[in-house]
């Protein structure tokens, strides 16, 4: 098994633990045969006796054969993340702990033995029993956090929505005024948290129709170059949008707006509560 795993929703923990398990000694093997090419190769120009003339430097491929396990660390946690998420974004795992692990340079004596295999096997130890609750609080973070939750006066109700108003502004050096680069990356963070989100309190949105609603909004204001519309009259998932120069407002309805309100204050009660 060589190509990165991907996981599906439907399925279970033991699945993709075998997934990854597999792979993961897949890597160990593709990394043991790496250092066995970057050693012969190294060895072979060095009794060539052209070799001096080959630009290269075999100290260098030295250190860059040296960096490799370390990425395959980070790929390793990364992985582990997403198989142990229920959102589809990888649960958060400090890699600093696991370097210090394996390749502390501190203390060499005390250091383990790296392996793909083993990084897997410690990561869903720790974190299995709990990356469902790690993936919910991330997500809910994201949403109050990125929407501005903290201290914000409800939204007006307005045709049975919650009117959520989030400021902006535009580059009056366009005409017509438009959106500048941190503003348009301040509204995608909006739909992708929303994206992450609204299938977590209503299943029966999914994320990839959630998506593909995202792309048919931004592909309008791109139409638009980015000048807020009335025209443009976009949903996603029954969320409607309405861009303008000081503001962008969400009208969700109420029923959701309460859900995702519900779904905030469970997971991320710690982000209200803070000063």
């Amino acid at each position: 098994m060589s190509s990165t795993p991907s996981f599906t929703a439907g399925q279970s923990a033991s699945d993709r633990y075998a997934v990854l398990r597999a792979y993961a000694a897949s890597m160990d093997t593709a990394c043991s045969r790496l250092v066995c090419t970057v050693v012969n190769f190294n060895a072979t120009v060095s009794a060539n006796p052209c070799g001096v003339h080959l630009p290269y430097s075999s100290l260098k491929l030295d250190s860059a054969l040296r960096e490799v396990p370390d990425s395959l660390l980070a790929e390793m946690v990364r992985l582990v993340g997403l198989a142990l998420s229920s959102t589809g974004t990888p649960i958060a795992i400090d890699l600093q702990p696991y370097r210090e692990l394996y390749f502390g340079r501190q203390k060499l004596r005390d250091t383990e033995p790296f392996s793909c295999l083993d990084v897997v096997e410690r990561l869903w130890a720790e974190y299995a029993s709990r990356g469902e609750a790690i993936s919910l609080s991330q997500a809910a973070h994201r949403f109050a956090s990125t929407f501005g939750l903290r201290g914000k006066v409800p939204g007006a109700l307005v045709a049975g929505c919650v009117v959520l108003v989030c400021g902006t502004h535009v580059d009056h050096t366009w005409e017509p005024a438009r959106y500048g680069y941190s503003a348009r990356d301040r509204i995608r963070a909006h739909l992708a948290a929303l994206v992450e989100c609204l299938p977590l309190v209503d299943p029966s949105l999914s994320a990839s129709q959630l998506q593909s609603e995202v792309e048919a909004f931004t592909a309008e204001m791109d139409d638009h170059h980015w000048a807020p519309s009335a025209g443009v009259r976009r949903q996603v998932g029954g969320i409607a949008i309405r861009p303008y120069q000081t503001s962008v407002k969400y009208h969700v309805p109420q029923a959701l707006a309460q859900a995702l309100n519900l779904f905030a204050a469970e997971h991320a009660a710690e982000y209200f509560l803070a000063a």
